[in-house]
């Protein structure tokens, strides 16, 4: 339950996020992004590897979205209309820091 008024509490880091998994065939439902916590953007971001035609789209609270495609050579990673190849490694470190 949120305790707002409890200053000491830890942080929630949260996302909004959508994602379609090919191999897995788990999805979000919709295009719009819903609230998920980070442990959920950084388990299906692991799980994109070697699932073609996937892809992992999240938005931070800056209002930074970011997107993780698997293609059929590899990963990449699209951010403010730059796209560049990553690993699966890369992205994890990726995906914790723009939500923190």
């Amino acid at each position: 339950m949120l305790q707002p008024n409890k200053l000491d509490r830890t942080e929630v880091p949260f996302v909004k996020m959508r994602y379609h998994n090919t191999r897995t065939r788990s999805m979000s439902k919709g295009d719009a992004r819903g609230f998920a916590p980070l442990d959920t953007l950084v388990r299906e971001l692991g799980l994109l590897d070697g699932a073609p035609g996937s892809f992992v789209e999240w938005e931070n609270r800056h209002g930074a979205v970011r997107r993780a495609d698997s293609t059929g050579t590899g990963l990449t990673l699209t951010h403010d209309a730059t796209e560049e190849p990553v690993n699966p490694g890369q992205l994890e470190a990726v995906a914790r820091t723009s939500v923190q």
